[in-house]
């Protein structure tokens, strides 16, 4: 009784020193996870990331093409680039907190959101154009306006008043604005320059001057009416979409400007 007494004994002893040592382990181990930690959220609260580099960009779709192109007087036709975010602002908000207007509505499969983009300008409404600049080396652009028609499966539902002066304001941002970049959706960046002022009329074409738009990037404009105390009145609302034919509303024309 005596040997087993002893060996149980033994038994004993050795079970509660391996609980002890893991007890003992598995404290070291959730401390050192607390330290490491810590000193991660320490070091993240304290540096500060510039936005250039936490903002995500796309890859560009052109390595090389400059290559081919470069000793090459091949030319190209000019390209239309509709605006695929457009978002509107009230001048009364200091913040410039941007909204967006659809024409979404129920049907039997659920909610339909078209393609239509709503373009607003008054003395209480701004309106935000982006667009990202298509295809490579087309880096000369002019923003053009064209009096909207209405057909079978559109309507623009145009309503402009008699005298439309709306300045272009080109803003103070070269990156894109969506919905699923952080706050890039929230608030409209602040001004930059004027690009030019336009007299927007439901029986003219116009357009701006040229100006550069680089390859793979970004142009957000700022459509407002313009402040001159010679007008008396600023209206313009339509609706538009980029794949009804004759094409009409405010967008683009990119021409080919080739590699120097």
């Amino acid at each position: 009784m005596t040997y087993f007494a002893l060996a149980l004994d033994d038994d004993q002893t050795y079970n509660f020193r391996l609980f002890r040592w893991a007890c003992i382990g598995a404290i070291c181990s959730s401390a050192l996870s607390v330290i490491i930690f810590a000193s991660q959220v320490f070091v993240t609260s304290h540096v500060k990331v510039p936005l250039h580099e936490s903002v995500l960009h796309r890859p560009s779709h052109y390595m090389n093409l400059e290559n081919i192109l470069r000793n090459t007087n091949h030319s190209f036709p000019p390209i239309t680039n509709f605006p695929q975010v457009v978002l509107q602002i009230s001048n009364n908000d200091s913040l410039r907190r941007m909204a967006e207007d659809d024409r979404g509505h129920p049907t039997s499969i659920g909610a339909v959101y078209p393609d239509d983009r709503h373009v607003l300008v008054t003395s209480q409404t701004s309106t935000i154009l982006h667009f990202r600049h298509q295809d490579f080396a087309f880096e000369s652009c002019m923003l053009n306006f064209e009096p909207l028609a209405r057909t079978d499966s559109f309507d623009p539902q145009v309503k402009l008043g008699s005298s439309n002066h709306v300045d272009i304001w080109v803003l103070d941002s070269s990156t894109e604005i969506s919905r699923h970049i952080g706050n890039s959706w929230k608030f409209a960046p602040r001004r930059r320059h004027k690009l030019v002022t336009m007299e927007i009329s439901q029986q003219d074409s116009i357009a701006s001057g040229h100006f550069h738009c680089p390859t793979n990037q970004f142009t957000t404009l700022e459509l407002a009416c313009s402040p001159s105390p010679s007008i008396s009145s600023c209206d313009v609302d339509f609706w538009q979409d980029q794949r009804v034919n004759p094409r009409g509303g405010i967008f683009l024309i990119q021409s080919f400007t080739g590699i120097d």
